[in-house]
């Protein structure tokens, strides 16, 4: 019986990034047909950094703030870059 669990939950969760990969891989193709109607350059968008990711560089570049490596200007400027606005 729980070899039919397991095998079941396996089967979902690869039908789960399956669906992921796709949607991923159509709103690529979606983003690329855009750019190509507005005359840009083909590319692909940003790669997504997982929101941990964002969050652990925010915070490190507002200690780089707070210590003065950085001017508010460039931490202003780097923390659009990586919330992606």
């Amino acid at each position: 019986m729980l070899e039919v669990i397991f095998l079941v939950a396996l089967i979902v969760l690869v039908c789960v990034v399956i669906s992921t990969m796709r949607r991923s891989r159509d709103l690529t193709d979606l983003h690329i047909e855009q750019a190509k109607k507005q005359g840009g350059a083909s590319q692909p968008p940003p790669p997504m950094l997982p929101k941990e990711d964002k969050y652990d560089r925010l915070i490190k570049l507002k200690k780089l703030l707070d210590e003065g490596v950085l001017t508010r200007d460039e931490f202003d400027s780097e923390r659009e870059k990586i919330l992606g606005r």
